[in-house]
Order: C-alpha cells, then structure tokens, then sequence
C-alpha cells in the first residue's frame, strides 16, 4: 500500500513538473463528464494511462510531434464514449516526423517493470496513417530499448507494436530475455495472424500475457481474440525472464525515437495494467450495436436483387462486427452469382478488389404460406439473414495448396437434375416456414480471407420447387432452374450483362480526363514533329525512320489530309474496281508500293513528295482528256481532286 501511495505521488510530482504539462494545463478546456469507458478503465486500477482527454501528455513529457484535441473515437460510432471524446495525433504526417511521450521509470522494482510471474495487458485505441509503411512496426507502447544514455540498447522490456503486411495491421507483442546460465539473451516476438484493413478508422487493440508462460499470451482486435504465433524468425517462444532496469516508458516511439519505428497516426486511450484483462472485459472495449444489415431507403425495388460489395474487412475467421460502406452496388434479377463488376479507379483503369471483400444480396419476397426447402451455396464464408436474423452459415472450407483436399463424395441436396457442387463450394440445406407474407431475405458472403482467391465459385440461394428439383430465389417471376443447363445459359446471359455495365462504368469515368489526355497527346505530336533530323550512321537512320513515321502520323492528326479517312474511299468507290481487283493493265492502287511500281507503262503512279511528277495526279484532271481516269462515268470534282 505504502508503495501505491509513493508511486502515485511519485507520478502527480513528475506531471505538475512537465512544462508540456504545466504549458497544457494554463491551454485546457475544463474536464468533460467522464465517458462509460473512463470508467470502465479507471475501476481496473491501470498502472498508467492515457487518455488524452485534457489536451495534454496525462503522465510523461513530449518530444518531437504530438497534437492533442483531436477527434478520436466518439458515441457515433461507439456507444461509451462521449460524443466530443478527444485524442492525440502522433506526427505531422510526413513520413519524417515522429512524436514520443515519455515516463521516466521512478527507480527499481517499480510499477513500470515486468519479471517472469507478472501479468500484464496493455491496451489502446489507434488509428494508423493511411501511408504506414509494408513491413514498418510502429511501437504503441513500450519499456526499454530508448537508447537513452547509459542505457544498453537491446534492453526491451515489453512492448506493443502494429506492423503493416499487405493492406492489414497486425499486432505485435516483443520482449527480450535476460542471460541466465547458459541462457544468453534474446528476442522474442509474438505476431497476429489476423488483423485490419489499414485505413478503416478506429480500432481497438491488446495484449495480454503473463511473464514465463508463453502458451498465456493473448491478443484482442476490436473486442475479439485474433489468433497468433511468437515468431521463429526470432527465438520464439520462452519461458526465460526478460531484462527488467529503470528505463523509460514510452507512447508513440522507441530505438532513440528513429522513423523506421515511430507511430503515424491517432491514439487514444494507452493504458498499462499489472493484471490480465478477462475476454468479456476487452469484448466490452469495443462497444456497438449488434450488427444487422441495413438498407438506404429505396435502395431495395420491388421484384430486384440489391447487391453491395464491401471492400477492407478484416482477415479474420470470424464474422466483423461492423462494415464499412458499399463501394459500389447493383440490381439483379436471381440469388445466383458468379462474378462481380470490375472495379475501376477515378480516371477508368482496372482495379481489383480487396481480398476479402463482402459480397451483400438482398430482396424482399413473399413467400406462400407454410414449410420450404431452400438450398444455401457459397464459395467462402457465407450466412443467410431471414427479417434480421441468421438462419443459416457455413463456414470458410479448409483447402490446402497440393489439390490433396478431400472430396465430398455423398451431396448434401438431391433434387431433380440438380447441378453438382462445384469444386471448392460448400451447401447447406434448410427448412423454412412463412405464415404467407413478405421477407427480407440477405445473403452474406466474404470472398477471399487473405490467403484464398476473393472469387464466388457458383453462390447461390434456391428453393425446392414442386416438379422436385430447386430454383433459383428470385423476387420477380422468372425462373432459373439450377441444373447444367439452366445455370450454363442463366451465366452466359449475365456475362454479357456484366461487359455492358463494365464498359458503361468505364467510359463514364473516363471523362474526367479526356481533356487532359487530348492535351498530353496533342503536346507529344507537337515535341515530335519538332525533332531535329539526326546523321546517317546505322542507329541514327533507323531512329530517323520510326520519328518518320510518327512525324507522318502526327502531320495527319494536325489537320492535314489522312489518307485513310479522305483518300482511300474515292480510290475505292473509283478506281479499284479496276486497279485493284482486275489490276488493269498492271497497275494496283491498293497498295502504296503497287502505285510507285507503276503499271506495264513502267511509269510511277505516284511520287511521294512531289505531286507534280505523279501521273495519277495528271490522269485524274480534265485536262487530261481522252486519257482521263476513270474513262467512264463522271470525272473526279474539284474537291476529291
């Protein structure tokens, strides 16, 4: 108890003697009401705690950049929080500038130290710049490792990081172990396999672990466990001691506060406990309304399938706990799908994407009154939502990379001609009863979870109808039986639908730039044309015959005749009848070398650049006479000339 009070004393001394503190203190807005979650946090007795709602470092002194009064998570998305809830920025977002608070550890054996048969949690809510670095760790909180003078460098006592692999945040929890024995010291790193997108907002992240028990380590994402490893690539897991001194606590930063390691983005509420917060106590972390999908008023029509794709979930087993908004969505006609549009980026050049993306397909149908059969079939991760509540979900399938998965031999749905299982799907058959009114039927599939193609195989919702084999759900009366033939033409038919509405998706955005490509190709005619000839030696001849050609090509872009819109089609309305098919009196005009070769008269019938001495150029003319061209019908006027 007496080293309770002396460390909170201790603590109050440090902050009232911070100028960051004092400077801060004379700036604050007076305390706002505190929100559910302070309290949530304050009756768990953290050792210490960031909340950043006064403007100010709570414990510690700033270096470098760090913003307070920023927005961080509020009551419009999560419901303990205040609504005006305040965070802190850490950097200016550059990729240069980085910030640390930093707690001086007050001397040994400390609140701040950590041996084997300590537990500890460490908690917080981020929310990472969009540019964090592919493979960058950004420390969150950490003791050790500060390279403070006097300290030894690799003196990491714990620490809590995230780290960016592809477009997912990871967690990362690092110590190192002491040398003891014939024990020498060594890292020790334990990553999440699961994550979230990076870019997606505020999220809440922990870790739990009791020191000399590595199978006790937990991490939580969003109120949620995430699975993990410690790390071969280090010395993996242990149960040595780790190095326990009196260096500094730090937020934000570690290694002498260098780039590489410093955190880009939000924080809010660090907090460091000397205990192991219990599953439902992180789960309470995150608090949100239960998620049920919604619609945008109108979005759903009368007798249309309304489908949404969501893009940036989280790779995870388990179903998110919310979604972000649509990035695009559509209108079927069937609870059939195999392909979705292409994804195109502002200017109309093809994207892809995310892996995995959800894929979200709703309609409301009246169903006739008593008990159906329906079939559900999904390729990834799917559930069936009848009026806001799940029916029925099949989970992710386990597939190795070798083709060595084992093979459903027995189907799970036997109907009349009913379409085999594709390879890689999944099928659930269930029984529903309508008392004869109109549903809200959802079918939710996540496509891809990271590691597996983001594809649809043949996902499908259909009903058992009375001929005994099964349809596909639709709200409108069409019919689309699912067998070979009625999926094959029911596919082909969607294909062409799917070219269509890509190339309409395409060219609409294209427009915005098509001044600006006109420009670009506009100015790079003009430097062509402008190229100063260049010798005769052999490369120089050859790169003077391909500007030849883009000089040409330019000329007719310019405003000058083409030859292929304007003279072409008088030689082909005039003359080829019989110099080019019959090749009268041998000459061909078709071909630009068959008109210099000339006919059996031997005589050119062009001279490239100097139309004076073209003897088609006289034929053509009046004053030819009797030997004008063509020698019968009318003669070429003027502006075909």
């Amino acid at each position: 108890v007496n080293f309770g009070i002396h460390f909170f004393l201790t603590a109050a001394l440090c902050l009232l003697s911070s100028p960051a503190a004092v400077g801060a203190d004379k700036k604050a807005k007076p305390t706002a009401p505190s929100s559910a979650y302070h309290q949530q946090v304050k009756q768990l007795l953290p050792v210490a705690w960031w909340s950043f709602e006064n403007r100010r470092a709570d414990l510690g002194e700033i270096e470098g950049t760090v913003d307070f009064g920023q927005k961080g998570p509020s009551s419009k998305q999560f419901k303990s929080f205040n609504e005006d809830n305040l965070a802190a920025r850490f950097g200016d977002g550059s990729k240069e500038a980085t910030g640390v608070i930093r707690m001086e550890d007050i001397g040994p054996g400390s609140q701040f130290d950590f041996d084997n048969g300590d537990p500890i949690t460490i908690e917080a809510w981020v929310n990472p710049d969009k540019d964090l670095k592919a493979g960058a760790t950004a420390y969150i909180l950490g003791k050790g490792r500060t390279n403070n003078r006097g300290q030894q460098p690799h003196n990491q006592n714990y620490g809590l990081r995230i780290f960016r692999s592809g477009n997912s945040v990871y967690l990362s929890f690092l110590f190192r172990s002491r040398t003891v024995g014939a024990h020498k010291s060594a890292w020790h790193r334990w990553d999440s396999s699961e994550g979230f997108s990076l870019g997606s907002g505020w999220h809440h992240v922990a870790v739990t672990y009791l020191f000399g028990k590595p199978e006790s380590i937990r991490g939580y994402i969003d109120g949620e466990r995430v699975k993990g490893a410690w790390n071969p690539a280090y010395a993996g897991a242990t149960t040595q001691p780790p190095i326990v001194d009196d260096d500094d606590l730090w937020v934000g930063s570690s290694m002498g506060r260098i780039t590489a390691v410093g955190f880009r983005g939000q924080m809010d509420e660090v907090a460091l406990y000397r205990r192991i917060l219990t599953e439902e106590q992180l789960t309470q972390r995150y608090p949100i309304e239960p998620y049920i999908p919604k619609f945008v008023v109108g979005s759903l029509r009368p007798g249309r399938v309304r489908v949404e794709i969501v893009e940036n979930l989280s790779k995870r087993s388990s179903w998110p706990r919310r979604f972000g908004k649509p990035a695009t969505s559509y209108d079927e006609d069937v609870f059939g799908f195999f392909q979705v549009p292409e994804k195109y980026t502002g200017s109309g050049v093809r994207d892809a994407w995310s892996n995995p993306f959800l894929l979200r397909a709703a309609a409301k149908i009246a169903l006739p009154k008593g008990e159906h059969e329906w079939l559900l079939r999904v390729r990834g991760k799917g559930r069936l939502w009848l009026d806001g509540k799940v029916i029925a979900e099949i989970n992710y399938g386990k597939f190795g990379g070798g083709a060595h998965n084992n093979v459903q031999e027995v189907a799970l749905a036997e109907g009349k001609n009913l379409r085999y299982l594709g390879p890689g799907d999944r099928e659930k058959l269930l029984k529903v009863t309508s008392e004869g009114r109109e549903h809200l039927i959802v079918l939710e599939m996540i496509a891809g979870n990271g590691s597996q193609r983001a594809t649809l195989g043949e996902t499908s919702l259909s009903v058992k109808n009375k001929e005994g084999g099964f349809t596909l759900m639709s709200p409108r009366k069409r019919t689309v039986q699912l067998t070979d033939q009625g999926w094959t033409s029911y596919r082909r038919e969607r294909m062409s639908y799917y070219q269509s509405l890509n190339q309409i998706r395409r060219l609409t955005l294209r427009k915005s730039e098509a001044d600006y490509w006109q420009q670009r190709h506009a100015t790079a005619r003009e430097a062509i044309t402008k190229k100063k000839p260049l010798g005769h030696k052999s490369i120089d001849a050859f790169l003077e015959a391909s500007w030849a050609k883009a000089n040409t090509a330019a000329a007719k872009t310019a405003g000058e005749i083409d030859f292929t819109q304007t003279i072409r089609p008088i030689l082909s309305e005039r003359c080829f009848r019989c110099h080019d098919n019959k090749s009268k009196g041998g000459l061909r005009l078709s071909l630009r070398a068959g008109a210099i070769a000339g006919g059996d008269s031997e005589m050119a019938a062009i001279n490239p650049g100097k139309p004076e001495e073209s003897l088609l150029l006289k034929r053509i003319h009046p004053a030819a006479g009797d030997d004008i061209m063509p020698p019968k019908g009318k003669p070429l006027s003027q502006s075909e000339r």
